[in-house]
């Protein structure tokens, strides 16, 4: 819909164009794409965050092409911009954040360390969910990659709320502190949690007076029926985050009781999985605000703690 010098919003669009090609595995295409945006870059002086984010993009595709020299000669140049402009914050934490996924592509331990040391002081400083998520793949990658022993020795804790939950291993308890969180998160007497598997949901913990009938389980089970069959799913965006600060409607009540519901979300393996359904007792006739960037941390924990838990969404 747009060329180069025609919007303000071509540099972007063709950056997120070229990760799209790589995530579609046509990583000659998405390689030649960021090289030749590199160099119109470079040759009409890009803004340097655009700048710098292109070499990113460039640099991970060739890595996944195998072209790990030409990787990181652009990481290199993603770095120099950022010290010659004097980029910091997220910008500079994607650099990081890059690198540390080369290094454990080519298992450099050293340079593993490093970036993910720096990855830690600039995703977690703020305290953002999305942030946080970051850092935290990032980790279980190291993991999967046979380098699980990077993390907790060498690198500063991750979010303490997830830290602690998976401290607790029966799954149970887990999910009764899960449910506790929220309760006290978004100021509500009572509520009661389901766990999302394979093969279904089932109810596993409550609190407060609240009453688990029939009705309410077969909400639960329609719900998510209706949500991990949709192929419409949409993605988390920050205008999604905002909209969903605001008050949200009641989906579920009966004669005595009102119910909002949260969905527990997280990563798994690139995928999104649902991992609970927390229904929260609510007076309808009050606003309640929706902190979903908090149920997607706890959706996180109880993933991580529990390998039956989850059920990937639809895409």
């Amino acid at each position: 819909m747009t060329a180069a010098g025609k919007h303000n919003a071509w540099p972007h669009a063709t950056e997120r164009r070229v990760g799209a090609l790589r995530a579609l595995g046509r990583y000659e295409e998405s390689v030649a794409l960021g090289r030749a945006l590199a160099a119109y870059a470079e040759a009409e002086d890009f803004e340097p965050v655009n700048l710098l984010r292109i070499y990113v993009a460039l640099s991970l595709s060739e890595a996944e092409a195998g072209s790990i020299d030409a990787a990181s000669h652009n990481l290199a140049c993603a770095l120099r911009c950022a010290d010659r402009e004097g980029i910091r914050g997220v910008p500079l934490g994607i650099v990081h954040e890059a690198a540390a996924r080369l290094a454990i592509r080519t298992r450099d331990v050293a340079a593993l360390e490093a970036a993910l040391k720096t990855c830690a002081a600039v995703l977690l400083a703020g305290g953002n969910p999305s942030l946080t998520a970051k850092y935290e793949r990032l980790l279980r990658e190291a993991q999967a990659a046979g380098l699980a022993w990077a993390d907790d020795r060498t690198l500063p804790p991750v979010d303490p709320v997830r830290a602690r939950l998976r401290s607790v291993k029966d799954s149970r308890e887990r999910a009764a502190m899960v449910l506790e969180l929220l309760v006290q998160k978004h100021g509500v007497a009572a509520g009661c949690l389901f766990t999302v598997t394979e093969v279904g949901a089932m109810l596993v913990a409550r609190k407060g007076p609240v009453t688990v009938e029939e009705k309410l389980c077969s909400f639960v089970s329609d719900y998510l029926s209706a949500e991990l069959s949709d192929t419409q799913m949409v993605t988390v965006t920050q205008q999604h985050e905002r909209v969903a600060q605001r008050s949200a409607p009641v989906l579920f009540s009966d004669e005595q009781d009102a119910y909002l519901h949260l969905l527990l979300r997280g990563r798994r393996q690139a995928h999104t999985f649902v991992a609970g359904v927390a229904l929260l007792r609510v007076d309808a006739s009050r606003p309640v605000h929706v902190d979903q960037s908090h149920g997607d941390v706890l959706g996180q924990a109880m993933l991580d703690g529990d390998p039956l838990c989850g059920r990937r969404e639809a895409v």
